[in-house]
């Protein structure tokens, strides 16, 4: 599940243009879609990632057992 987490979050860092900022109208408002496009995919990747932070919080905290002889 990490390893897909951090691909995608790559593609997706690979695929933003930070120079454009659009031109006119019509292309503000397609990097206006791009936007909400990317929202959308955010929401199931950020269950995930806290699905992902809730099992790593529960690694951390379990207690660990020593073997005493």
């Amino acid at each position: 599940m990490c390893d897909e987490l951090k691909d995608w979050i790559g593609e997706k860092i690979n695929g933003i243009n930070l120079d454009d900022v659009g031109k006119d109208l019509a292309s503000v408002k397609v990097l206006q879609r791009k936007q909400q496009n990317l929202e959308q995919e955010l929401k199931p990747i950020e269950e995930k990632l806290n699905k992902m932070n809730m099992m790593a919080n529960a690694y951390v905290s379990r207690p660990l057992m020593f073997a005493c002889h």
